[in-house]
C-alpha cells in the first residue's frame, strides 16, 4: 500500500504540441448489414430444476415396420393351377409378381415383373387376385399397404 503521508504527484497535463493517436475505422462503404438468419432464443429454464438446461425430448425410434407375410391358414391356395397349353408343351416356367397388400390382408394390386409365357402369368394372376390372403404389413402395430415380391415355380411332375 502507498503510504498515506507521500504526496501523490499530480500526472502532468499532455503538451499540446503532441501528436494525436488515431485509431483506424473499418470501411463501411460497399458493405451490407444483414439480420442473422437464425437469431439467438435464450434456453428456456426447466421448471423445477433451477439448472438453466434446455428440456429435451429423447430421440424418438424410428417407426417399426413389419413386412406382409403369407396368411398360414391360406397357404394352399398360393401355387395356380398349371395351365394346360403349357403342360401339352411339357415347359416348365416362373412367374415373379410385385403385390399390393391391403391393410386386411388383400391382393389390391398386381405388376408383372417377370413370366416364362403368358398363360403362366394370367394363371398367377388369377390366383393372386380371388385366392392370396396374407398377414398385412405393421407399421408401430398398425396394419398398412405394403408391396411384396412372389416368386412362382410352375414344375412338371412325372
Amino acid at each position: 500500500p502507498a503510504d498515506p503521508l507521500v504526496r501523490q504527484q499530480p500526472r502532468p497535463a499532455p503538451r499540446p504540441d503532441a501528436p494525436v493517436r488515431q485509431v483506424p475505422t473499418p470501411a463501411t462503404e460497399g458493405f451490407e448489414v444483414v439480420p442473422d438468419p437464425l437469431p439467438f432464443t435464450p434456453p428456456i429454464d426447466v421448471v423445477g430444476t433451477g439448472t438453466g438446461s434446455v428440456a429435451v425430448d429423447p430421440p424418438k425410434p424410428s417407426p417399426l415396420f413389419v413386412q406382409p407375410g403369407i396368411d398360414p391358414r391360406y397357404a394352399a391356395d398360393f401355387q395356380p393351377g398349371y395351365p394346360s397349353e403349357e403342360r401339352r408343351a411339357g415347359r416348365e416356367g416362373r412367374v415373379v409378381l410385385r403385390v399390393l397388400i391391403g391393410a386386411d390382408g388383400r391382393v389390391k394390386q398386381v405388376e408383372r415383373v417377370t413370366a416364362t409365357s403368358d398363360a403362366f402369368y394370367r394363371a398367377t394372376l388369377d390366383r393372386a387376385l380371388t385366392k392370396w390372403r396374407f398377414r398385412p404389413a405393421t407399421r408401430d402395430g398398425v396394419a398398412v399397404e405394403a408391396w411384396k415380391t412372389m416368386n412362382l415355380s410352375f414344375v412338371l411332375e412325372n
